[in-house]
């Protein structure tokens, strides 16, 4: 988690125009480690203070007052992350050397193409029957590494390209129905910054001179977002659910650096018992189309959970009884994905 962090807040101060936030993409975690422990199969299985996130509507089988808090992460390739700070502290130096040149020279070769993505994704909310006003958002990060290029017979040029955003919804939630159909409303203030950044170093071989470049930008951005969800409960724990996020196709910045948050459907089906859940659900079913799934086995407060979320193995363990509730999730792939979501309410 503090690696993720790190990672966020480092592209967060320096930041590179060749990468736009439509190219880092709009994420894979979620919120509430109970749910992303089952694979993030949400959409039906939503009735917690976290529901504006997975599906409004399950606001109306809360009950009682609560606060919530949840934050997730992951990192692919973290293993190149501290090349990347090595890297970074030697395109920041006024006067680099002929020593520092060769030691970038030898982390690019190293790691050159392969990208560094992290996100965190943090949550609150006050949550009760019905309504629930909500904060969560998304620190998107992704950087790359280019391999050293002759940019003439004399020279040689090292190239970084990173790019970094960060989205808050400040969501107002509310939800309806009657009987065994439920369906809820989200109203959402979104936020936008992005924070590009280029970096380079070159290398005469002629007169032996180090130059290093960056150059930092910022730019700013706000939308309004409308999500509709549906719940249906059916007979001996059977749920239905569906949630249309960004019915309206919100945009944020303009140009090369644009992002568009894509009209999108998550539908997914439920099974409760006394001593178990079963959760299936098919995630971003307009655009990148994937089978999330997961379970969950009980032991009175205690709950281990496991799941398959973007096609990686998560699994995970929760402790709850009446108002409290602590859950922490865990997964890791050979592709070196890690995700790590506690939430306390």
């Amino acid at each position: 988690m503090l690696v993720v962090l790190l990672l966020s807040l480092g592209m967060y101060i320096m930041g590179v125009s060749g990468t736009t936030p439509s190219q880092i993409g709009e994420g894979v975690m979620g919120t509430d480690a109970g749910i992303v422990a089952v694979g993030g199969a949400g959409v039906a299985l939503c009735d917690t203070p976290f529901a504006p996130y997975w599906n409004p509507a399950g606001l109306a089988l809360v009950k009682g007052f609560h606060m919530p808090f949840s934050i997730s992460a992951r990192v692919e390739n973290i293993d190149t992350v501290e090349d990347w700070e090595d890297l970074i502290d030697i395109l920041d130096k006024d006067n680099p050397s002929v020593e520092d040149w060769n030691k970038a020279k030898e982390i690019a070769n190293k790691v050159a193409e392969r990208r560094v993505l992290g996100e965190v994704t943090p949550f609150f909310a006050l949550s009760g029957n019905r309504f629930a006003v909500s904060l969560y958002g998304v620190a998107m990060g992704s950087g790359v590494v280019h391999k050293p290029q002759e940019i003439s017979p004399a020279q040689e040029q090292i190239e970084t390209d990173v790019g970094a955003y960060y989205l808050s919804n400040l969501s107002f939630s509310f939800a309806g129905g009657k009987g065994n159909r439920l369906w809820g409303v989200n109203l959402r203030s979104i936020e936008g910054e992005f924070a590009p950044y280029d970096g380079t170093i070159t290398y005469d071989k002629t007169t032996g001179e180090v130059t290093s470049t960056t150059k930092h930008d910022r730019i700013s951005d706000s939308a309004f977002g409308l999500d509709f969800g549906i719940l249906w409960l059916g007979e001996k724990g059977n749920r239905y659910g569906l949630m249309l996020r960004n019915l309206n196709a919100p945009k944020l910045f303009s140009g090369t650096n644009e992002l568009k948050l894509d009209t999108d459907m998550n539908v997914g089906y439920a099974k409760i018992t006394p001593t178990g859940i079963f959760a299936i659900q098919l995630t971003n079913a307009f655009t990148d189309a994937r089978l999330d799934l997961g379970g969950e086995l009980r032991w009175g407060i205690l709950a281990l959970r496991f799941g398959i979320l973007d096609g990686s193995p998560i699994w995970g363990i929760g402790l709850g009884k009446s108002y409290f509730r602590l859950d922490l999730a865990v997964g890791k792939t050979i592709k070196e994905k890690v995700a790590l979501n506690f939430c306390l309410f």
